[in-house]
């Protein structure tokens, strides 16, 4: 989450995901259902993750980055919108280093993308181009839903629901 909302501030990036098969890690497949890419402030994120969530009221999580401005987002939404988890990216390695941690996922075509999505060529875009193109925004938030669903579905749950569920999550950094 980004602290301004410049055209020269970083993207704002909240990505709703299908989890399919959360509990088998080698059937599990992620469905990207939508996207959200914009220069956002600090009011403006909150706005807008309160907005999807509403969008989405059946997605057992609400992933947002434990770094920047999402301790703030998270200390105030948390009563407002109970499913919100913090995600620190920091233990599991640079950027490069998640990105590549995933990258099978894609290699073994279990990532899905709607062909219809207007975000689809953008966000493919960087996902391939990366790490020469500036922006990553979109490579967190993908990395992060896949990392965080390998290690952390057991904590989530008990966390939000104190009880095994169904995933369908959304990630907001």
């Amino acid at each position: 989450c980004a602290f301004k909302g410049e055209e020269t501030s970083s993207w704002v990036v909240g990505s709703v995901w299908g989890i399919e098969a959360p509990d088998d890690p080698h059937r599990r497949r992620f469905v990207l259902r939508d996207l959200v890419r914009e220069h956002l402030d600090y009011t403006e994120t909150k706005n807008a993750v309160t907005r999807l969530a509403l969008r989405y009221p059946e997605a057992d999580y609400i992933v947002i980055e434990d770094k920047a401005n999402g301790p703030a987002i998270i200390s105030e939404l948390k009563y407002q919108i109970p499913n919100i988890v913090p995600f620190n990216p920091n233990p599991y390695g640079s950027k490069e280093q998640r990105l590549g941690a995933v990258a099978p996922v894609f290699a073994q075509g279990r990532v899905w993308i709607p062909k219809e999505a207007t975000w689809k060529d953008d966000y493919i875009y960087e996902l391939t181009k990366f790490p020469k193109v500036s922006d990553s925004d979109q490579v967190d938030s993908t990395t992060q839903v896949m990392i965080g669903s390998a290690y952390h579905l057991e904590d989530w749950r008990t966390e939000v629901y104190g009880k095994r569920v169904e995933i369908f999550s959304m990630d907001w950094f």
